[in-house]
């Protein structure tokens, strides 16, 4: 499974380096880790927290992870997939599938995220880089820290009876972040756009596959899962826009010398 992980990976990486290579900057102009801050302003967080809680991306699976704990369907939903297990054929099989593509997602984070445009000047690409890495590192932390929180305070029995640690799901919590952080580093990428709608697809799929692996494999209820993938969402979202994301109110103005003349750009983050 591992071989099949890193095969896929590194065809993903020649296509990307095969479409960003001479991209030194994002399609406004700016250069991906250029405006991550530590102090980013009330306003600004308080905007990013807003959009991270009102994104369809995190409404669907919290009221869905709600919804099944109402409707009293969880435990039907879980017995039925671990009896039947229709994706990965067994238990052991479906919990060794969501570590392998666990392990598979984090490295394409890292790889999405040295491939988005920083500058051409190695001293400030390395920067942009350190800069953008530290934030999407504490996004995922955070969002780790704050699921093993909830799980100790919650103290649900897994559908295995193996602790209780089940709600909500680590493993989908951190693929969800993992998945969010790596679609925003595409979404910076000058590539052509049916690209990145299918590494856009690849990726939230990949996360989707590792939280119905944990239901298969008897670790977690459905309701468990979707919580970790709101979860996981939400940081990835707001960390990423509150921290890492140029200021929504910000213009920048780019002049530079064409043949002929000079060229002078506007933009603006919306």
């Amino acid at each position: 499974m591992h071989r099949i992980g890193t095969a896929a990976s590194r065809v993903a990486l020649v296509l990307l380096l095969s479409l960003t290579g001479g991209c030194g900057t994002m399609r406004s102009g700016r250069k991906w880790g250029q405006d991550a801050t530590l102090l980013p302003g009330w306003d600004r967080i308080g905007r990013a927290a807003k959009d991270a809680l009102t994104d369809p991306k995190f409404l669907v699976p919290a009221a869905g992870s709600a919804a099944l704990l109402l409707l009293d369907r969880d435990e039907d939903i879980s017995d039925w997939a671990r009896d039947h297990n229709p994706i990965f054929g067994s238990e052991e099989t479906a919990a060794k599938w969501s570590d392998d593509l666990e392990w598979g997602l984090t490295r394409w984070l890292y790889v999405t995220l040295a491939l988005t445009p920083s500058g051409d000047d190695s001293v400030e690409w390395l920067t942009c880089k350190a800069k953008g890495f530290g934030v999407e590192w504490g996004a995922v932390y955070a969002n780790t820290q704050t699921t093993r929180l909830i799980k100790d305070l919650r103290g649900r029995n897994r559908p295995n009876e193996a602790n209780r640690k089940s709600f909500p799901s680590g493993h989908t919590s951190d693929a969800f972040a993992r998945a969010t952080l790596a679609m925003e580093n595409i979404e910076a990428m000058d590539i052509p756009r049916p690209a990145r709608v299918a590494l856009h697809h690849g990726t939230l799929a990949t996360a989707v596959a590792i939280g119905w692996s944990r239901i298969e494999a008897g670790a977690h209820y459905p309701s468990d899962v979707l919580a970790g993938a709101a979860l996981g969402t939400f940081f990835g979202n707001f960390v990423h826009d509150a921290f890492l994301g140029p200021d929504e109110e910000e213009i920048g103005l780019v002049i530079g010398p064409t043949q002929g003349g000079v060229n002078v750009q506007l933009s603006w983050a919306f």
